[in-house]
């Protein structure tokens, strides 16, 4: 598997861009919808599939204090930033000394060889278009396969990514409302590889320091050959939507999926 070399090329992952990736995603939607529609409908342990550094795990963890937590992602020092946002907060602290929240470094594509043996989870979640990182079909079916095998029988899958790969960006801004610091985004698509690379430019208002730039590399999944590779493993869309419930535009693929009993 060569998920984590790729990930080790995006330099928006690099724990210097731990504040400046945070501000990319003002709006909570994805931990939100966990929270309220997902795991109501789920008992037992959650894992998280490239949790980075806990934006997410880290909020489910700390607002359902009754369900274990756990955080997977090929990059060490994403996991050792989780920690350390953990450890800021008392009752996080208390969830990884306890081991009610771990985390673990591995392969999403490689479950098998990262998890014990018999281990299953009542939910997966795999947010934030993570699943663009994987560059080869093969390995996204390994994915898929390893979930099947992991989920609890009445168990829910969350899937979540961009739909909006193509888009054309300039250095346009987004709005992210922050105070501090503006956000323009570029994008390169090679169409012929069904690769893009994205640049994000953080510039302080006050402009006070030089603008800091990030980038990061993504995959096209085509939506019709995922269709075609969940029943492949044995597995089932139970519902589909364009966008979080609440937001304005669409532009998004918002799955839950279980097991195709």
């Amino acid at each position: 598997m060569n998920c984590g070399r790729l990930l080790r090329e995006n330099s928006q992952y690099e724990p210097s861009f731990r504040y400046l990736y945070e501000i990319m995603y003002p709006d909570k939607q994805d931990v939100a919808y966990l929270a309220q529609d997902i795991l109501p409908r789920t008992t037992d342990a959650v894992i998280e599939l490239g949790c980075g550094m806990g934006r997410v795990l880290l909020a489910l963890a700390k607002v359902l204090p009754d369900r274990t937590f756990v955080g997977l992602d090929a990059l060490e020092h994403q996991l050792n930033v989780c920690i350390e946002n953990a450890r800021e907060d008392t009752a996080l602290k208390r969830a990884l000394d306890s081991g009610r929240l771990r985390l673990v470094n591995g392969d999403m594509c490689d479950l098998d060889g990262c998890l014990s043996t018999a281990e299953q989870f009542g939910t997966f979640i795999l947010c934030n278009s993570t699943i663009l990182n994987i560059q080869q079909p093969h390995e996204k079916e390994n994915l898929l396969l390893g979930v099947k095998r992991r989920l609890a029988p009445d168990g829910l899958f969350f899937l979540e990514y961009t739909d909006a790969f193509w888009e054309s960006w300039d250095w346009a801004e987004k709005q992210i409302g922050h105070p501090v610091y503006r956000l323009y985004r570029k994008n390169d698509y090679d169409e012929e590889a069904s690769v893009a690379r994205r640049h994000f430019r953080f510039e302080r208002r006050d402009g006070s320091e030089p603008p800091r730039t990030m980038h990061v590399t993504v995959y096209y999944l085509d939506h019709r050959w995922l269709m075609d590779a969940i029943p492949r493993a044995g597995l089932k869309v139970f519902s589909e939507a364009d966008r979080y419930p609440g937001e304005k535009k669409g532009g998004r693929r918002v799955m839950v999926i279980g097991h195709a009993h």
